[in-house]
Protein backbone atom coordinates (compact mmCIF):
# COMPACT_ATOMS: atom_id res chain seq x y z
CA UNK A 1 0.00 0.00 0.00
CA UNK A 2 1.36 3.70 -1.19
CA UNK A 3 2.56 5.40 2.02
CA UNK A 4 0.70 8.79 3.04
CA UNK A 5 2.65 11.96 1.54
CA UNK A 6 2.10 15.25 1.16
CA UNK A 7 2.80 17.62 -2.04
CA UNK A 8 4.58 20.33 -2.16
CA UNK A 9 2.95 23.80 -3.85
CA UNK A 10 5.07 23.76 -6.69
CA UNK A 11 4.80 20.46 -7.59
CA UNK A 12 4.42 18.72 -10.33
CA UNK A 13 6.76 20.20 -13.11
CA UNK A 14 5.65 18.94 -17.00
CA UNK A 15 8.56 19.87 -19.46
CA UNK A 16 8.12 19.28 -22.91
CA UNK A 17 11.31 18.85 -25.32
CA UNK A 18 13.34 17.44 -28.07
CA UNK A 19 13.09 13.86 -26.20
CA UNK A 20 9.32 14.04 -25.02
CA UNK A 21 7.40 14.69 -22.11
CA UNK A 22 9.19 14.38 -18.61
CA UNK A 23 7.41 15.13 -15.65
CA UNK A 24 8.78 15.79 -11.67
CA UNK A 25 7.15 15.98 -8.27
CA UNK A 26 7.90 16.82 -5.57
CA UNK A 27 6.04 15.11 -1.99
CA UNK A 28 6.66 14.85 1.56
CA UNK A 29 6.80 11.55 3.38
CA UNK A 30 7.60 10.37 7.13
CA UNK A 31 11.10 8.86 7.29
CA UNK A 32 9.85 5.59 8.23
CA UNK A 33 7.94 5.38 5.11
CA UNK A 34 10.99 5.84 2.47
CA UNK A 35 11.54 2.21 1.71
CA UNK A 36 7.84 1.59 1.01
CA UNK A 37 7.31 4.95 -0.90
CA UNK A 38 10.32 4.15 -2.87
CA UNK A 39 9.53 1.00 -3.83
CA UNK A 40 6.01 1.92 -4.63
CA UNK A 41 7.80 4.15 -7.04
CA UNK A 42 10.61 2.19 -9.02
CA UNK A 43 8.71 -1.72 -8.32
CA UNK A 44 11.11 -3.91 -9.26
CA UNK A 45 12.49 -2.43 -12.22
CA UNK A 46 11.42 -5.09 -14.92
CA UNK A 47 8.76 -5.06 -17.29
CA UNK A 48 8.19 -8.60 -17.85
CA UNK A 49 7.12 -9.30 -14.46
CA UNK A 50 7.00 -8.33 -10.53
CA UNK A 51 6.43 -4.84 -9.24
CA UNK A 52 6.57 -1.82 -12.07
CA UNK A 53 7.51 1.12 -11.94
CA UNK A 54 4.47 3.89 -11.21
CA UNK A 55 3.17 5.63 -13.63
CA UNK A 56 2.28 9.36 -13.78
CA UNK A 57 -1.38 9.96 -13.10
CA UNK A 58 -3.30 10.62 -16.28
CA UNK A 59 -0.53 9.76 -18.21
CA UNK A 60 0.40 5.91 -18.73
CA UNK A 61 3.29 6.92 -20.95
CA UNK A 62 5.44 8.78 -17.93
CA UNK A 63 6.83 6.26 -16.41
CA UNK A 64 9.14 6.72 -12.75
CA UNK A 65 12.82 6.92 -14.00
CA UNK A 66 14.85 7.91 -10.42
CA UNK A 67 13.77 8.77 -7.09
CA UNK A 68 16.01 11.52 -4.95
CA UNK A 69 15.13 11.29 -1.35
CA UNK A 70 16.88 14.21 0.97
CA UNK A 71 16.11 15.11 4.82
CA UNK A 72 13.39 17.65 5.44
CA UNK A 73 14.77 19.50 8.70
CA UNK A 74 14.82 16.51 10.70
CA UNK A 75 16.85 15.97 13.32
CA UNK A 76 19.17 12.50 13.22
CA UNK A 77 18.71 9.67 15.90
CA UNK A 78 21.69 10.37 18.73
CA UNK A 79 24.73 8.35 17.59
CA UNK A 80 28.47 8.71 17.68
CA UNK A 81 29.94 8.54 14.56
CA UNK A 82 33.33 6.91 14.13
CA UNK A 83 33.93 4.76 11.18
CA UNK A 84 33.15 7.10 7.65
CA UNK A 85 32.87 3.03 6.37
CA UNK A 86 29.68 2.28 8.36
CA UNK A 87 28.09 4.80 10.49
CA UNK A 88 25.71 7.20 8.94
CA UNK A 89 22.72 9.26 10.01
CA UNK A 90 19.55 7.84 10.66
CA UNK A 91 15.97 8.92 11.42
CA UNK A 92 13.26 7.33 13.33
CA UNK A 93 11.02 10.38 12.97
CA UNK A 94 10.49 13.39 11.55
CA UNK A 95 10.14 14.24 7.46
CA UNK A 96 11.98 13.01 3.83
CA UNK A 97 11.67 14.92 0.64
CA UNK A 98 11.32 12.76 -2.11
CA UNK A 99 11.86 14.19 -5.98
CA UNK A 100 10.62 11.95 -8.42
CA UNK A 101 11.29 12.27 -12.20
CA UNK A 102 9.12 10.36 -14.79
CA UNK A 103 10.39 10.14 -18.18
CA UNK A 104 7.71 9.26 -21.34
CA UNK A 105 9.12 5.57 -22.29
CA UNK A 106 7.07 3.70 -25.01
CA UNK A 107 7.53 -0.04 -25.45
CA UNK A 108 10.48 -1.15 -27.23
CA UNK A 109 9.86 -2.83 -30.46
CA UNK A 110 9.85 -6.79 -30.19
CA UNK A 111 9.72 -6.76 -26.60
CA UNK A 112 7.70 -10.15 -25.58
CA UNK A 113 3.92 -9.57 -24.00
CA UNK A 114 4.43 -9.22 -20.04
CA UNK A 115 4.23 -13.35 -18.50
CA UNK A 116 1.97 -13.91 -15.24
CA UNK A 117 4.40 -15.04 -12.46
CA UNK A 118 3.90 -15.67 -8.72
CA UNK A 119 4.43 -13.14 -5.96
CA UNK A 120 7.78 -11.70 -4.85
CA UNK A 121 9.32 -13.07 -7.92
CA UNK A 122 10.36 -11.21 -10.89
CA UNK A 123 11.42 -11.81 -14.84
CA UNK A 124 14.66 -10.86 -16.73
CA UNK A 125 14.73 -10.83 -20.30
CA UNK A 126 17.73 -11.11 -23.44
CA UNK A 127 17.43 -12.12 -26.99
CA UNK A 128 19.99 -13.69 -29.33
CA UNK A 129 19.81 -14.76 -32.60
CA UNK A 130 20.42 -18.24 -34.98
CA UNK A 131 18.91 -19.87 -37.41
CA UNK A 132 18.92 -23.29 -40.06
CA UNK A 133 19.07 -24.06 -43.45
CA UNK A 134 16.75 -26.28 -45.46
CA UNK A 135 17.05 -27.66 -49.52
CA UNK A 136 13.63 -27.65 -51.74
CA UNK A 137 13.45 -30.19 -54.49
CA UNK A 138 14.10 -29.60 -57.91
CA UNK A 139 10.59 -29.66 -59.08
CA UNK A 140 9.76 -27.08 -56.78
CA UNK A 141 10.98 -24.63 -58.95
CA UNK A 142 11.75 -23.23 -62.74
CA UNK A 143 13.36 -20.40 -64.17
CA UNK A 144 11.09 -16.98 -64.79
CA UNK A 145 12.47 -16.03 -67.79
CA UNK A 146 12.62 -19.75 -69.86
CA UNK A 147 9.79 -22.57 -67.99
CA UNK A 148 11.23 -25.47 -70.08
CA UNK A 149 15.07 -24.82 -69.43
CA UNK A 150 15.86 -27.53 -66.13
CA UNK A 151 17.16 -26.11 -63.21
CA UNK A 152 20.41 -27.53 -62.36
CA UNK A 153 21.58 -29.36 -59.18
CA UNK A 154 23.65 -26.64 -58.01
CA UNK A 155 21.43 -23.82 -58.79
CA UNK A 156 18.79 -25.65 -55.99
CA UNK A 157 18.42 -22.77 -53.58
CA UNK A 158 19.59 -23.10 -49.76
CA UNK A 159 16.45 -21.49 -47.81
CA UNK A 160 17.90 -19.81 -44.25
CA UNK A 161 14.87 -19.60 -41.71
CA UNK A 162 16.01 -17.15 -39.57
CA UNK A 163 15.47 -18.45 -35.81
CA UNK A 164 15.35 -15.97 -32.72
CA UNK A 165 16.44 -17.05 -28.83
CA UNK A 166 14.44 -15.51 -26.45
CA UNK A 167 16.30 -15.88 -22.90
CA UNK A 168 13.76 -15.37 -19.97
CA UNK A 169 15.13 -15.65 -15.71
CA UNK A 170 12.86 -16.14 -13.27
CA UNK A 171 14.42 -14.89 -10.03
CA UNK A 172 13.68 -16.00 -6.65
CA UNK A 173 11.89 -19.35 -7.25
CA UNK A 174 11.38 -21.00 -4.27
CA UNK A 175 9.48 -23.64 -5.58
CA UNK A 176 10.60 -24.56 -8.90
CA UNK A 177 7.62 -26.48 -11.23
CA UNK A 178 10.14 -29.66 -11.98
CA UNK A 179 7.15 -31.20 -13.70
CA UNK A 180 5.89 -28.36 -15.81
CA UNK A 181 9.69 -28.18 -16.77
CA UNK A 182 10.17 -32.01 -17.59
CA UNK A 183 6.41 -32.37 -19.30
CA UNK A 184 7.19 -29.05 -21.87
CA UNK A 185 10.63 -29.86 -22.95
CA UNK A 186 10.65 -29.88 -26.90
CA UNK A 187 7.37 -28.54 -26.92
CA UNK A 188 5.77 -25.80 -29.02
CA UNK A 189 3.46 -23.22 -27.59
CA UNK A 190 -0.30 -24.44 -27.86
CA UNK A 191 -1.72 -21.25 -27.67
CA UNK A 192 -0.22 -17.46 -28.07
CA UNK A 193 2.47 -16.74 -25.62
CA UNK A 194 4.61 -13.84 -24.98
CA UNK A 195 2.48 -12.29 -27.86
CA UNK A 196 3.94 -15.09 -30.10
CA UNK A 197 1.44 -16.95 -32.11
CA UNK A 198 0.74 -20.87 -31.10
CA UNK A 199 3.68 -23.56 -32.21
CA UNK A 200 6.06 -20.38 -33.46
CA UNK A 201 8.13 -21.20 -29.82
CA UNK A 202 9.66 -24.00 -28.78
CA UNK A 203 10.91 -25.12 -24.95
CA UNK A 204 14.68 -25.93 -25.16
CA UNK A 205 14.89 -26.17 -21.52
CA UNK A 206 16.38 -24.55 -18.53
CA UNK A 207 18.95 -24.01 -16.56
CA UNK A 208 18.92 -23.71 -12.70
CA UNK A 209 20.71 -21.97 -10.58
CA UNK A 210 21.15 -21.40 -6.79
CA UNK A 211 19.89 -17.74 -5.07
CA UNK A 212 19.92 -16.91 -1.59
CA UNK A 213 16.84 -13.96 -0.41
CA UNK A 214 16.24 -12.05 2.01
CA UNK A 215 12.95 -12.29 3.81
CA UNK A 216 11.95 -8.77 4.33
CA UNK A 217 8.97 -9.07 7.00
CA UNK A 218 11.95 -10.98 9.37
CA UNK A 219 15.81 -10.12 7.65
CA UNK A 220 15.68 -14.57 7.04
CA UNK A 221 17.65 -15.76 4.35
CA UNK A 222 15.60 -18.13 2.01
CA UNK A 223 17.06 -20.03 -0.67
CA UNK A 224 15.47 -20.03 -4.16
CA UNK A 225 16.57 -20.82 -7.51
CA UNK A 226 16.76 -18.36 -10.90
CA UNK A 227 15.51 -20.31 -13.41
CA UNK A 228 16.90 -19.56 -17.05
CA UNK A 229 14.52 -20.69 -20.14
CA UNK A 230 15.48 -20.71 -23.27
CA UNK A 231 12.59 -20.47 -26.06
CA UNK A 232 13.09 -20.73 -29.55
CA UNK A 233 11.31 -18.87 -32.06
CA UNK A 234 10.65 -20.36 -35.54
CA UNK A 235 8.02 -17.46 -37.00
CA UNK A 236 7.95 -18.34 -41.46
CA UNK A 237 5.92 -16.19 -43.89
CA UNK A 238 3.12 -18.82 -44.86
CA UNK A 239 2.16 -16.13 -47.53
CA UNK A 240 1.30 -12.28 -48.27
CA UNK A 241 -1.56 -12.12 -46.70
CA UNK A 242 0.36 -12.07 -43.01
CA UNK A 243 -0.05 -15.99 -42.12
CA UNK A 244 2.75 -17.44 -39.54
CA UNK A 245 3.63 -20.51 -39.19
CA UNK A 246 5.68 -22.22 -36.74
CA UNK A 247 8.01 -25.37 -35.85
CA UNK A 248 5.41 -27.70 -37.23
CA UNK A 249 5.15 -26.70 -40.44
CA UNK A 250 7.63 -28.26 -43.43
CA UNK A 251 7.75 -27.17 -46.96
CA UNK A 252 5.91 -28.97 -49.25
CA UNK A 253 6.55 -29.06 -53.27
CA UNK A 254 3.61 -30.67 -54.27
CA UNK A 255 1.57 -30.55 -56.25
CA UNK A 256 4.02 -28.77 -58.78
CA UNK A 257 1.47 -25.88 -59.25
CA UNK A 258 0.41 -24.88 -55.87
CA UNK A 259 3.97 -25.22 -53.67
CA UNK A 260 2.96 -24.16 -49.70
CA UNK A 261 4.05 -24.41 -46.24
CA UNK A 262 2.09 -27.34 -44.92
CA UNK A 263 1.98 -28.81 -41.87
CA UNK A 264 2.90 -32.52 -41.41
CA UNK A 265 0.47 -34.92 -38.92
CA UNK A 266 0.74 -38.55 -38.02
CA UNK A 267 -1.11 -41.18 -40.20
CA UNK A 268 -2.80 -43.55 -38.31
CA UNK A 269 -3.39 -46.51 -41.14
CA UNK A 270 -6.92 -45.46 -41.56
CA UNK A 271 -7.93 -46.52 -38.31
CA UNK A 272 -9.13 -43.10 -37.29
CA UNK A 273 -8.80 -39.47 -38.06
CA UNK A 274 -5.21 -38.21 -38.53
CA UNK A 275 -3.17 -37.80 -35.58
CA UNK A 276 -0.87 -35.60 -33.61
CA UNK A 277 1.62 -33.10 -35.65
CA UNK A 278 4.46 -35.67 -36.66
CA UNK A 279 7.46 -32.86 -34.91
CA UNK A 280 6.62 -31.31 -31.68
CA UNK A 281 4.03 -32.08 -29.36
CA UNK A 282 2.10 -29.12 -27.83
CA UNK A 283 1.73 -27.76 -24.19
CA UNK A 284 0.64 -24.71 -22.30
CA UNK A 285 4.07 -22.84 -21.38
CA UNK A 286 2.52 -20.98 -18.78
CA UNK A 287 2.88 -23.38 -16.18
CA UNK A 288 6.54 -23.30 -16.35
CA UNK A 289 6.36 -19.80 -14.01
CA UNK A 290 3.52 -21.34 -11.65
CA UNK A 291 4.68 -23.32 -8.41
CA UNK A 292 5.18 -26.37 -8.14
CA UNK A 293 2.22 -27.88 -6.38
CA UNK A 294 2.41 -28.77 -2.71
CA UNK A 295 1.52 -32.17 -2.01
CA UNK A 296 -1.49 -33.20 -0.10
Amino acid sequence: MTAAFEEFARSPRIDFGPNGKRAFRHVLVDWPDVDDMTKELLGDGFDLGGQRRAKYPGDDKLIVATVRVENHNAVPDAATHTNIQTDINEYSTGKAEIKVNYQWLTTKPNTPEPVTIEPNTFLTYRTDRGGEYITQPDHAFFWEGSVDTPVPEKAFPTLRITLREHHLTWHRVTRPPWTAMSKASGSVNQGAFMGFPAQTLLFDGEVAEAEYVIVPDTGEIQEAMSLSYVFLERSLKLNDEGDIGGWNHQFRAEPTDDPAWDRLKHDTGGAGPIGSYAYHLTDQFPALFQYEPTSP
